[in-house]
């Protein structure tokens, strides 16, 4: 059941089912009670990446089946607040192999393509239609603090493993699975970190004692977060270290467009834009094999590479609707930055690329394919959720321009990544789809508008183990991403100076990494999708032991981090499926 808020208002329960035939050919269909005429762009979107989303985290490629999404009305439907049912009962089937009703409940939130349940409007009608009706609404916990007090039957989830142990009864549970980065990587962070540290402090002693709308503190402050923590946490070193150097730059740039106007930044957008090519023709020259951690930061670097262009983008058209010189200049500074990182990038790579495992051409291919289709869900429905946004809400001119540079900008990656999939180059597609998907969450995901620690923290939570969940079935099969703990670990730093969403976005971004080689296991697993090693696709049956949710869900658990401690242990999975029996129902 799904509630729902009509016109004027008004407050209803909409009954949701999802039909899956395996195996199948990927078609997903979302219709109404009179077909699909009266389904909306947005609900359409956030459906179909509903069902891709609960499918991936239950181990099956969506390619391998079909889906049947159908909304109980017959009025028209259009909104993305049904997306969260549809991702957890599309998990929950998968993972049980069985018919499923969710008795009792009435779900609402809008679903991210990393698994959260995200924010959504009118969950004060929503809870007490459901409540009237004798339902427990579940909601997304960024809406906690959006509901009155006299919703008393409502459970708050973070995302799809706290939606599945609400619905299933089963106790909380914590998934912790980590993995060392080489020693090439942190010496290269610590480097990088100590060039921008210089770079920054040079630029402060020629800014000091000039007049900008902003203090230099900011600076300072991020050059001595660098310092203290380049030992521990090398790549939080370098990302608090870059960011007093993108302030340092934004600065020289705002006194620059000061003394030069409006023509000399279209004049240094055009040389930016020179060297983005140079750039890319020094990318494209690399070789296309190499280690995981090879390929996958030479995508960042296209990635970086895709960031500083679509910036560029925008300055562009801040000029040309004149906008003011202090927000040209934080764009132009930005760009400039980006730039400057995609050596570093380069130079990490190409020492890290004979580390194992070696990935060939060809699986390049094959994983440029399979995250593609991910991401190109995930952008349709980031871009009709800003059409929805725009159309339905009031908002003010200068916000509704900024949705719409944001539509131009992650359609322009996609645009970009499609280009570079039909020349052959699917390194380069991987960095530009990599940060579509980026663009995506930022848009897609709606954190809570009063921040508060338990709200937060219980997002955390469930990104670690959506995010652990993911890394147990990659390093089992010999695939790591370098990015993911580099992330976690600055989303800690960052946590633990009470910078509480810039955490929630690190660790975003590391589950994001996760499921870019995640994809690739889906592809190429067995003919049904279903991947060896992965929280089983049927509920375990372990001999003696009560057929009970909880033993479900614990197992599962048990699964995925004997899998983990098989792969560090050096201990094979073979020795360890000796010790258990485990029959699929």
């Amino acid at each position: 059941m799904v509630p729902a808020v009509e016109g004027g208002g008004r407050g209803s329960l909409v009954n949701v089912t999802v039909t899956i035939v395996i195996p199948g050919s990927g078609v997903i269909r979302v219709v109404g009670e009179r077909g699909e005429a009266t389904v909306g762009g947005t609900t359409r979107a956030s459906m179909t990446m509903a069902v891709k989303t609960g499918s991936l985290y239950a181990g099956y490629h969506w390619g391998s089946l079909d889906a049947t999404v159908r909304i109980g009305t017959s009025e028209e439907v259009e909104g993305p607040s049904g997306g969260f049912a549809v991702a957890l009962l599309t998990y929950l089937m998968l993972v049980t192999h069985s018919n499923i009703k969710l008795e009792g409940f009435a779900v609402t939130g809008a679903i991210s393509p990393d698994g959260l349940s995200s924010r959504v409007g009118g969950v004060d009608v929503k809870c007490n239609v459901a409540q009237n009706a004798g339902y427990t609404l579940i909601l997304p916990l960024a809406n906690v603090p959006d509901v009155g007090p006299r919703c008393r039957s409502m459970v708050a989830v973070g995302g799809l493993f706290s939606g599945l142990r609400s619905v299933r009864g089963t106790p909380d549970a914590i998934i912790a699975v980590s993995y060392p980065l080489p020693g090439g990587f942190n010496r290269s962070m610590r480097e990088a970190a100590q060039r921008y540290i210089g770079e920054s402090e040079r630029l402060l002693g020629e800014l000091r004692g000039s007049r900008l709308p902003w203090t230099l503190d900011w600076v300072e402050g991020n050059i001595s977060r660098a310092r203290e923590v380049v030992d521990r946490h090398p790549y939080a070193a370098a990302s608090f270290a870059f960011v007093a150097y993108v302030t340092a730059v934004q600065s020289q740039y705002y006194l620059l467009l000061e003394e030069r106007g409006a023509q000399w930044a279209r004049s240094e957008v055009s040389s930016l834009r020179s060297e983005v090519e140079r750039l890319k023709i020094e990318l494209d020259s690399k070789p296309r094999s190499g280690s995981s951690y090879y390929l996958e930061f030479l995508a960042t670097a296209y990635s970086r590479l895709a960031d500083a262009n679509t910036t560029l983008q925008s300055v562009e058209s801040m000029i040309g609707r004149g906008y003011t010189v202090g927000d040209i200049a934080l764009n132009l500074g930005f760009a400039k930055a980006r730039l400057d990182t995609v050596r570093t990038w380069i130079s990490i790579a190409e020492s890290l690329r004979g580390e194992k495992p070696v990935i060939g051409e060809g699986l390049v291919g094959i994983l440029a394919s399979a995250f593609s289709d991910y991401v190109r869900s995930s952008v349709f429905y980031a871009s009709e959720l800003v059409k929805y946004m725009v159309r339905v809400y009031n908002l003010p001119e200068r916000e509704a321009t900024s949705l719409r540079i944001y539509l131009e900008t992650v359609e322009g990656l996609l645009g970009r990544a499609d280009s570079e999939i039909s020349k052959g180059n699917h390194l380069a597609a991987l960095g530009f789809y990599r940060e579509a998907l980026s663009k995506s969450l930022s848009r897609i995901f709606v954190p809570p508008g009063v921040v508060r620690n338990d709200i937060v923290d219980g997002y955390i939570r469930e990104l670690s183990n959506l995010q652990s969940l993911l890394a147990a079935s990659i390093v089992s099969s010999g695939f790591v991403s370098g990015l993911a703990p580099a992330y976690v670990d600055y989303a800690i730093v960052r946590y633990k100076l009470g910078d509480l969403i810039s955490s929630l976005g690190l660790l975003e971004e590391a589950v994001a990494s996760t499921i870019l080689w995640y994809t690739l296991l889906l592809k190429t697993a067995s003919p049904t999708g279903v991947i060896t090693g992965v929280t089983p696709p049927a509920q375990p049956i372990v001999p003696g032991a009560p057929r009970s949710n909880a033993d479900t869900l614990n197992y599962s658990i048990t699964v995925a981090l004997a899998i983990l401690l098989s792969f560090l242990l050096g201990i094979t999975i073979s020795t360890w499926l000796s010790y258990r029996v485990m029959r699929v129902a």
